[in-house]
């Protein structure tokens, strides 16, 4: 039922909204948020738990939210960070994560980049500059890049040896990760071979604005007068997001939240 389900919410999906990805092919993603699972797709929770009971005991509240992915092998986030405690669930294929915790943000090579939204033009999504201009800070950060040479000049603390490496984790059918609010996570995914698609349900729980934040803000603040963040003009969309410098205006995503996908 559950796969005979995705696949008729896959087809009307598809016909809605066409997410392109970080390579030059276009493909094709459900990467609606805000709830989509509950709000969207509602059937879905005949096969789906609402919400996970230790999570909730845990972190002492019900999820704020719970999102449906769809995508495969070509659908990736960029580096980001969610202002949401999050519980990652895949139900198909493989999921990647590449994380770092929060206040690893002096490595992380953010930049200033224009702000776009995705928009159909002739049947294609392009990415249109936002008006009145506007720009958003963005980690271009590959962590497993094709020429690792000019990657290391390019981001040299990122890639520093003598730093921590990223944690690289691998969550699988039936796995569940817990990722801590505010870590930096770039995410991936694998498909079955005879599927050829990943399913995977994540829930947000809202973090708490503790200690954490506050460290948080005090490491991104040292970073900035030691010249490695870019001083924030007031039209600076200060949190990062798996959208990256162009998103689909109705994506429903919360870029204290993008990714994604994670």
């Amino acid at each position: 039922l559950l796969l005979l389900l995705l696949l008729l919410l896959w087809g009307r999906f598809c016909c809605l909204r066409l997410l392109p990805c970080c390579c030059a092919c276009s493909c094709s993603s459900l990467q609606q948020q805000n709830s989509n699972l509950t709000e969207e797709f509602p059937l879905l929770l005949e096969d789906v738990e609402g919400q996970l009971g230790f999570a909730a005991e845990a972190l002492g509240a019900a999820p704020d939210a719970v999102n449906l992915w769809i995508g495969d092998q070509r659908s990736a986030t960029t580096f980001h960070k969610d202002h949401y405690e999050n519980v990652y669930a895949v139900l198909r294929g493989k999921k990647i994560f590449h994380l770092l915790p929060p206040t690893d943000v002096y490595r992380m090579q953010l930049g200033l980049y224009p702000a776009a939204q995705y928009q159909q033009v002739q049947g294609a999504l392009v990415p249109v500059l936002t008006q009145p201009p506007s720009q958003v800070l963005w980690c271009p950060i590959l962590p497993e890049p094709a020429d690792a040479d000019s990657a290391r000049l390019q981001h040299p603390l990122y890639f520093d040896p003598s730093l921590p490496k990223p944690l690289r984790v691998e969550v699988g059918v039936g796995d569940v990760l817990y990722l801590p609010a505010m870590w930096w996570h770039y995410v991936q995914q694998q498909c079955n071979a005879d599927e050829g698609w990943c399913v995977a349900v994540n829930y947000w729980y809202d973090m708490r604005f503790d200690l954490r934040y506050a460290t948080y803000n005090m490491v991104a603040a040292m970073a900035e007068a030691a010249g490695l963040l870019p001083a924030m003009p007031e039209d600076v969309d200060t949190d990062t997001s798996s959208r990256g410098p162009a998103s689909n205006d109705d994506s429903g995503d919360d870029s204290s939240s993008s990714s994604s996908g994670g």
